[in-house]
């Protein structure tokens, strides 16, 4: 197995603060909340289960016996599976993701700082396979312009609740609405918008979203939702077909994707499981130029306290032969 611990692992900083408790609301029971930086209102989300791999060590999370076993609601929803389900959670690759592009350290490199510079000063995004909204929201609330999509489940009975829980308005940031959003019902979260709009990877994007909400974006951000082998080629698909739409465009969008270890060194390949090696290798069979950028150890469970979750970046070739 390829090892992608070039650079030094990212560690979580000591003013990023989760936590997780019950309270009952209308989307579950399992509440989840995220200090932002530079003082910004924290960030509530509403989900259906716990986090996995999320929380670190001293941060309160719930347990299995307060939670409430319930039949899933959504079980016969059109286009939603099992897979489906666990957008209602929020995982480890989530927090790498906020961890790298909000809170700046003194060894970040150029690009990493770009990076942060380019999404507070109001970054087109579309994130892929948002779940309940963490990492778009949270995007937002520092200055970017967020469009959150998913299953059509995940979008009505999660994402549209949480962003409606976190809107608020920074008059320290006057911005007026921003027109490419329109069409996904933007809200104001901090300093930037956020809004969502359904998108089932398998079907072609131009059939479910208008053409200005993803031709001229800069970044596509889809985190630790290919873990299955059946989902990759599909997100893979979705993000190509954005890549192709800008190619003339004035925006040469990138992809950054975090994927968490779950094969292991010593049984190899697991059958049902997406390798970090595979989801590589499917990037660079597209002639995508693919680069890690961040990575830390996660703790899983008891057993299991050894597994990684890395971001990658990635964008086509021809992107970068285009500007010689």
């Amino acid at each position: 197995m390829a090892e992608y611990h070039h650079i030094k692992p990212r560690a979580s900083p000591e003013d990023f603060n989760c936590w997780e408790f019950i309270e009952e609301g209308e989307v579950g029971n399992v509440m989840f909340r995220a200090t932002l930086p530079d003082q910004l209102n924290d960030i509530t989300l509403s989900c259906r289960g716990r986090s996995v791999g999320y929380l670190v060590e001293g941060e309160t999370s719930v347990k299995d016996e307060d939670l409430v076993d319930s039949v899933d609601p959504f079980f016969f929803d059109s286009g939603y599976t099992s897979a489906g389900r666990t957008g209602f959670q929020i995982w480890a690759g989530s927090r790498l993701i906020l961890e790298t592009l909000l809170y700046s350290k003194a060894n970040d490199n150029s690009h990493i700082v770009t990076l942060q510079e380019k999404i507070r000063n109001g970054a087109k995004i579309i994130e892929l396979g948002s779940g309940v909204g963490l990492v778009g929201i949270c995007l937002a609330a520092v200055g970017g312009e967020v469009i959150l999509t998913d299953l059509k489940t995940l979008v009505d009975n999660a994402i549209q609740y949480n962003l409606a829980l976190n809107e608020t308005k920074n008059e320290a940031c006057d911005r007026i609405s921003p027109r490419w959003m329109d069409n996904s019902k933007p809200v104001q979260i901090g300093c930037g918008w956020a809004g969502a709009k359904a998108l089932d990877w398998t079907r072609p994007i131009e059939e479910q979203l208008s053409a200005h909400m993803y031709k001229d974006v800069d970044i596509i951000i889809a985190s630790d939702c290919v873990w299955l082998k059946s989902m990759l080629d599909s997100l893979l698909d979705t993000a190509a077909s954005i890549f192709s739409s800008c190619l003339n465009a004035k925006s040469k969008p990138i992809l950054l994707m975090s994927f968490q270890r779950r094969d292991t060194k010593e049984k190899g390949e697991n059958t049902m499981f997406t390798t970090v090696d595979s989801v590589v290798e499917a990037m660079k069979q597209r002639d995508w130029v693919v680069k890690c950028i961040s990575w830390r150890s996660v703790n899983i469970n008891d057993r299991d306290s050894s597994k990684e979750v890395y971001l990658f970046q990635a964008s086509p070739l021809k992107y970068e032969n285009k500007s010689n």
